[in-house]
This record gives structure tokens, sequence and C-alpha cells, in this order.
């Protein structure tokens, strides 16, 4: 019975981690979140593997080889918690550890904007756009808003040209870009 056990952990566990390993292009490439459902898989992997040490005193190093391997998960699982602490953290981190950031980027600064910290949001917009011009076309007019809000119409200026030029359908950016040249200077 341990056989068909440990088949049906590995499985489980294969089938838990595969739409995470990365064989698509996924929206986070670190997926340390998503072994929470395979750990039952691997968890019934382990109890197979250990149940003839529960009978047999022969097989104490078994005992003693899943009890170091429990520690050892637990320290990496407590290690690694503190990425996820806060969505705020989480994509700081994501951030930090992906080779092309930009979404990472993206979400951080509009993680920033809703809680009300427009200047905060900025600087990420600003790296998402200097790392992928095109794909941050949306982020000019985020841009303008947030330097509007933080008191420099000259940057939001500047980011709504860019806005407009980046999509010469979008009116709230023409509009905005209008008003702040009709209105006198400092």
């Amino acid at each position: 019975t341990r056989g068909p056990a440990a088949a049906f952990g590995a499985g489980w566990a294969l089938l838990a981690v595969l739409p995470t390993a990365n064989v698509f292009t996924q929206e986070t490439h670190f997926a340390d979140r998503y072994a929470l459902l395979a750990a039952p898989g691997f968890a019934a992997v382990v109890a197979a593997w250990m149940a003839p040490a529960w009978t047999d005193p022969t097989h104490h190093h078994r005992r003693t080889a899943g009890a170091a391997a429990v520690v050892v998960l637990a320290l990496i699982a407590h290690a690694r918690a503190g990425v996820f602490r806060d969505n705020g953290t989480f994509l700081r981190h994501w951030a930090a550890v992906e080779p092309s950031p930009f979404r990472a980027l993206a979400a951080l600064g509009e993680e920033a904007r809703r809680a009300g910290r427009d200047r905060d949001a900025i600087a990420p917009w600003e790296r998402a756009v200097a790392l992928e011009p095109i794909r941050a076309r949306f982020l000019h007019r985020h841009l303008g808003m947030a330097w509007e809000r933080v008191g420099d119409p000259a940057a939001a200026a500047q980011a709504y040209r860019r806005a407009v030029r980046a999509d010469r359908r979008d009116a709230y950016s023409r509009d905005r870009l209008a008003r702040l040249s009709a209105s006198p200077g400092p």
C-alpha cells in the first residue's frame, strides 16, 4: 500500500506545481506561494517512505532523516515568509529578483497610488517606462496624474505629452495637457 500512496502523492505534487513551472509565461515568475497546493503530495511521499520506520526499529535512519527534512523545510519556509508579509513587500521583492521587472514595477507604482502615496508611485513607474517604453504607454497618463497630485505641473505636462505621442486617442491626456498649457505658470 505504500507504493500506490507514494505514486499518488508524487502525481499530486507534480500536477500541483505544473501550472507554475513556467512552461508557459506566467504573470509572476517566482511561485513559492503555489507550493502550498503541492505540499500534501510531498507529505504523502514522505509518509510512504517513512512508514517502515514506525514499525521496524532497523529503519531508525529514516526517522532521523525525516525529522531533519521537516526542520530544514520549516526553516526555509520561515525565511521565505517575510517576502509575503504584504503586497508591497512582495512587489518590491519581485522587482528586485525579476530580470525584466516591468510588471512588478507597474504593480508597485499602482500599489503606492492606491495607498495615496503618489510620490512613491512615480519612481517605479518611471523605471518601468525606461525598461519597456512601448509596453508602458498606459503608464504615461498615470505618471501625469501623479505628477499633478504632487504639485509638479511641468513634469505632468511632459508625461501627458508622452501619453499623447504613445496613443493619439488618449483624450484624457490631451485634455489635461491643454489645461496645464493654458494655466499660468508659477
